[in-house]
Parts: structure tokens; sequence; C-alpha cells
């Protein structure tokens, strides 16, 4: 009875600032689309013969390329978005993805992204559905979960400041690679949400004024779960890594804070399967992944009671 006394308080306390929880062991992941690797299901609006959205490489002049190379999702791989327009693609998330053993109650998505459009006028914004289609929600609006509490816990996601030109909530302006994340956060561990299934939409909605703009460009997306633990004191009390690049080649970096001795790190790939296993490793060190395939993986950082898991790509 205290440890669930204990649990009501910490996620009330967590969801009531809205800021993301990582919980005894960071963020784990269940599937991701990398737009290689395609394991969550895209689809594009087939339609709207307007439509923005397309999936391939790009060199668009603010795009780039893909985060996660060569390919992403982007709002047209040549030209700037289109005027007076409104695409969207939806990513469909069922119980499945979690082992037939309904939503995790602590359920989150991640994407990275970035964007350029007319400030508080283009953008883009996510909205979900929880009964195929048939109603919709701006993700920060989102109350219909049972037992959600109303705030979505987030991170780098927009604000009820960042109004758009059809009156939604969303991103806008000018923003370089960033991941953002929102998290949903039961007052209650129960394990299933309103329904077996979950749409996830990114729409994009410009003005009737051409300003030849690149728009949005969206990569590595990602669906998981997140251990929130029993106790105030284990969710305060994680491992503090300094890692770095999360994107890259040949290496990533890390250093253990506070001299805490870790007694393992575990790269695994998406499919959880484990690539890369170090006992006994240095407090701070370079790790070499230069042979490994491009693709998404975690690195997880293990000592005798804690653990964290950092996000990495190899391109």
């Amino acid at each position: 009875m205290k440890k669930i006394l204990v649990l009501l308080l910490v996620l009330i306390s967590l969801s009531s600032n809205a800021q993301l929880n990582y919980g005894l062991q960071g963020l784990l992941p269940n599937d991701s689309n990398n737009f290689e690797y395609t394991g969550l299901k895209i689809n594009i609006d087939t339609t709207n013969v307007n439509n923005d959205w397309t999936i391939g490489s790009t060199m668009k002049p603010f795009f780039g390329q893909a985060n996660s190379f060569p390919n992403a999702i982007m709002t047209d791989s040549l030209n700037p978005y289109s005027s007076n327009n409104l695409s969207y693609f939806d990513v469909g998330v069922n119980q499945n993805t979690f082992s037939g053993y309904g939503f995790p109650y602590n359920l989150y998505f991640q994407f990275d992204h970035k964007y350029e459009t007319d400030s508080l006028i283009d953008g883009g914004y996510i909205t979900l559905s929880y009964d195929s289609g048939q109603t919709w929600v701006n993700v920060i609006n989102d109350s219909t979960c049972i037992m959600c509490w109303p705030n979505i816990n987030s991170e780098n996601l927009y604000t009820t400041n960042d109004t758009l030109v059809n009156g939604e909530y969303g991103f806008s302006g000018t923003s370089d690679w960033k991941t953002s994340t929102f998290q949903w956060v039961w007052v209650l561990p129960v394990k299933y949400m309103a329904s077996d299934s979950l749409i996830i939409r990114f729409n994009f909605v410009s003005d009737n004024v051409q300003t030849n703009k690149d728009g949005w460009i969206i990569d590595n997306i990602v669906v998981g779960g997140i251990d929130l633990g029993s106790s105030v004191e284990e969710i305060q009390n994680s491992i503090k890594v300094i890692f770095y690049p999360t994107i890259t080649a040949d290496y990533f970096n890390y250093k253990i804070e506070n001299d805490e001795k870790i007694e393992s790190i575990v790269v695994v790939d998406i499919s959880g399967k484990q690539i890369l296993t170090i006992a006994q490793p240095k407090n701070e060190d370079r790790i070499d992944v230069s042979n490994y395939p491009s693709g998404n993986y975690y690195v997880k950082f293990s000592s005798k009671e804690k653990q964290v898991i950092k996000k990495l790509i190899i391109n």
C-alpha cells in the first residue's frame, strides 16, 4: 500500500509540470522507423493529390540530408512546401507492438525533426485518434486515455503559444535537428488505453502565400515504454552519463559522472539483439562502432542497482 501511494504521488507530481520522465532505465524502445528499417507502419494520405509528404533522400537548401542517412519523410524532397495546403501522414501503433499485453501505462513517442516555415503561420502539428480516425485531438490537449492525467509529459514539443494559420498549436519558424518526445503517464498502473490501437497523425498546414521555404523533415520515429519504478528515491537515483555524439559513423564517447562504478555497457539494435557487450568498462572511454550497419541503436549503462539507456544512430 505504501509503494502504491508513493507511486501515485510521484506520477501526479510528474504530470503536473508536464516534464518528460525517464524513469529507472531511460526510454525503452519497442519499435521504430528510420525510413531504412521500416518497423512502425507509415501511411501517407493518398486521397489528397496535393499531399506534400514524401519518403526519400533530399538535398534541399535548409534540409540538407536525413538525420539517419539516406532517407527521411518530408514536405517534398525537391521543391518548397506548397501554399494553401494541408497534408498529413499517419503512424499506427497497436497493442501488438507491446507483445499483445496492451499499451504500457508509461507509453512514449519520439522523433527527430527540423523545420523552416513562416513563423506562427505555416507549420506542423500532431493529432491523435483512439477510434480509428473518427475523432482527433491535438497531442497537447489529449486527456482521452483511461486514467490519464490531462497533460501529456513532453520534451521539445510546441506549446499553446505556438498557433498556426488554422488555429492549431504546432511547430513553426526555424529549427535545426532536435528530438521531440511526448509521454502518457497513468495515475494508476493500468495496462490498457481506451482502445487497442492509436493513430498518431503528423499534419502540415500553410496559407496562400508562397515564401519558398523547405517545410518539415522527420526521421527516426520511435515508440516505447518507461520504467517508472516504485519510489521517489529510485526515480531520482539514476546513472549520470555524458554521451556524445548521438549520431556517428565511427565512435561514441562517454563519461560517467560522480566517479560512479558501472558494471557493463551493452549496445543493442532496434530488434533487441545485443551487438556489443563491455564488462567492467572504464568510467570514461571512446567506443568504436564503425563496423556495425547503419541504423538505430541503444546503449545501456548498468551498475548493480541502476541503469540508463542512451539513443545512438550509426550512419
